[in-house]
């Protein structure tokens, strides 16, 4: 457990380079307009390079693209569970089965990616859920803020290296591509956060009379 957490921020950073270096090569190797028209510039900038090396570069993204879809719904199958012990999601939202997957959260987790299928592209896709992604993010790094304001020293639960500077640079950079993604496309991105508008009063009412699932069996009304 201490050697994940000590890896934790290393593997951050060795990430954030690799992701600086690609752009970088993509960025000097690649004419402007391949850039902006290209679905997948790293394959064009395989190709550039080794020549049939872009068959192999696009074989790689679908295996990546393929554990990142495993780890999505893995990861939102959970919320969705959190949200049933809670009682905020249904009386069966919070049920597992014998093997601990939360079977409810994530079926309801893959109805909701199938029905990401009437968009009519990918690009679309990812121009309405972008804003979702960044008020997420934007929100995590001011609740940090907050939390360091209201508690500066947790007892070492979660280091914030550079605190404040790098959460505060984290939330500026999070406003500033949420503005791009209304510069983009103004109507999906308002679309995006009125379904996030519409979801605070769905949230009181479930709230009103929620039943909390305990891990004995047991809930707790109110």
């Amino acid at each position: 457990m201490f050697a994940g957490a000590a890896l934790g921020p290393f593997a951050g950073f060795v990430v954030t380079v690799l992701y600086l270096t690609l752009s970088w090569a993509m960025v000097h190797a690649l004419p402007f307009g391949t850039l902006t028209e290209s679905d997948l510039p790293g394959a064009d900038l395989a190709a550039r390079i080794a020549g049939g090396g872009a068959r192999l570069t696009r074989a790689l993204m679908l295996l990546a693209l393929l554990s990142a879809m495993n780890a999505t719904l893995l990861i939102a199958s959970r919320v969705f569970y959190a949200l049933g012990s809670a009682g905020l999601a249904g009386e069966h939202a919070a049920d597992v089965n014998a093997g601990g997957t939360p079977t409810t959260g994530l079926l309801a987790t893959l109805a909701l990616a199938l029905a990401g299928l009437v968009l009519p592209s990918f690009e679309t896709a990812i121009a309405f859920m972008s804003p979702f992604v960044l008020i997420n993010y934007g929100f995590c790094f001011f609740s940090l803020l907050v939390l360091r304001r209201r508690d500066p020293d947790p007892g070492g639960v979660y280091r914030a290296p550079l605190f404040p500077w790098t959460p505060g640079l984290c939330l500026l950079v999070s406003l500033v591509m949420l503005a791009g993604s209304f510069a983009a496309d103004g109507r999906l991105a308002l679309g995006s956060v009125g379904l996030l508008v519409l979801a605070w009063p769905l949230f009181r009412w479930t709230r009103r009379a929620r039943t909390v699932v305990v891990p004995d069996g047991e809930s707790l009304q109110g």
